[in-house]
């Protein structure tokens, strides 16, 4: 079973000790996996951005009558609390999704915690987890994915960009290298990519502003990541309708937005990009959380696109 450390301090009180043991481990467990743990169940590794969501029973590493006597109890009781809350993640069905508020527990108990298992992660000092409290799960996952699936490429990424005031994506990644030919031979060349994750709960207002930014950045192809083809649809809608954006898509509005496929709202994307009388600077290409997954499920005939980053060492729980 899951491990709690041996301390953790919230003020000048000690959470582990004085706290809860089962519903810590419970916590513990979400905290972890949201901040990009893997961990070792029975000789399988999970990980945030290579696994379908597992059961939390397979986090905590706990048998079939501890979760019924135990750790469930505790879930429906959070369930209750609002502190987790169901989510249909990736065609799978998560009980375990930690709320705003839940999710600032998670990061004042145990962000101290995790900096020495989640070593190159931009974990967020003031949070204490990776990114930001106003990152759902299913955000997190879109992120995680975008990683995994280019650093196996051999990509270089740089998750999280901060740069000055600048509106940036939630990663980048360059691909290359390539070579010019004469005048500017042996000189090397990356395409650079950027990825942002918009899920359900966004407001319409985000979209259009890092569109606007994004459009206005010549030297960076952008991939949006939307959580399923219906949201996908009404945010190209959304841009496409709202003034000032200056995007201007075929085919628009996308009405009954489930019967688009990804691949044919990527095709009026790029015939809107490459047309003279449409606009759509902002956005190389569209994916969804499933999209992205069934990328990673794929055999590539390289195994690590199944396995976690190689510099992080699995939490045991069996």
């Amino acid at each position: 079973m899951l491990k709690l450390p041996e301390k953790s301090a919230v003020g000048d009180v000690d959470v582990i000790n004085r706290g809860p043991k089962h519903k810590l481990i419970y916590a513990y467990a979400i905290a972890l996996w949201y901040n990009g743990v893997p961990f070792a169940n029975n000789g399988k590794i999970y990980h945030i951005g290579c696994s379908r969501p597992p059961k939390l029973r397979t986090l905590i590493g706990c048998t079939d009558k501890e979760w019924k006597e135990i750790f469930l109890p505790i879930q429906e009781e959070f369930l209750d609390a609002g502190f987790v809350k169901e989510r249909n993640l990736i065609r799978r069905k998560v009980k375990w999704s930690p709320s705003l508020d839940f999710r600032k527990t998670l990061g004042e108990i145990f962000g101290p915690l995790t900096f020495d298992l989640v070593l190159h992660d931009s974990i967020n000092e003031s949070v204490g987890l990776v990114g930001d409290w106003n990152e759902s799960l299913t955000h997190r996952m879109g992120v995680e994915r975008l990683r995994a699936i280019h650093e196996r490429r051999g990509c270089h990424t740089d998750i999280y960009p901060t740069i000055g005031n600048e509106t940036t994506p939630d990663i980048y990644w360059y691909e290359g290298p390539y070579f010019k030919e004469p005048p500017l031979d042996k000189q090397t060349y990356y395409t650079k990519w950027g990825g942002e994750v918009l899920t359900d709960h966004n407001n319409e207002k985000m979209p259009v502003d890092k569109y606007q930014a994004f459009s206005s950045d010549t030297e960076t192809r952008y991939v949006w990541v939307f959580e399923n083809r219906a949201h996908a649809a009404h945010i190209l809608s959304v841009l496409d309708y709202r003034e000032g954006a200056d995007c201007s898509l075929i085919n628009t509005p996308y009405y009954r937005g489930e019967n688009y496929s990804i691949k044919t709202l990527n095709e009026y994307i790029e015939r809107s990009r490459l047309d003279p009388e449409y606009s759509c600077e902002g956005i190389y290409r569209i994916e969804t959380l499933t999209t992205l997954q069934n990328q990673i499920d794929e055999p590539h005939g390289n195994i690590q696109y199944r396995h976690p980053p190689s510099d992080r060492t699995p939490v045991l729980v069996n």
